[in-house]
């Protein structure tokens, strides 16, 4: 599971994802409530979950 796609999501579409995952009560809840409620569903059964970003490196080296 990517995260970025799920960011990339609306509301409504994740209320759809999170109902075939048998996760219910998520209408009226925050967009990053339902991502997490998905991503935490989606690693208690040892999947892997992908994110992108920036990674900054400092001159100590430590990023």
């Amino acid at each position: 599971m990517n995260l970025t796609e799920l960011k990339e999501k609306s509301i409504n579409e994740l209320v759809e994802l999170a109902a075939t995952m048998k996760l219910e009560n998520l209408a009226r809840t925050r967009k990053q409530d339902i991502i997490f409620a998905i991503l935490k569903a989606h690693a208690e059964g040892d999947n892997d979950i992908f994110g992108g970003g920036v990674l900054e490196i400092l001159q100590d080296g430590f990023g």
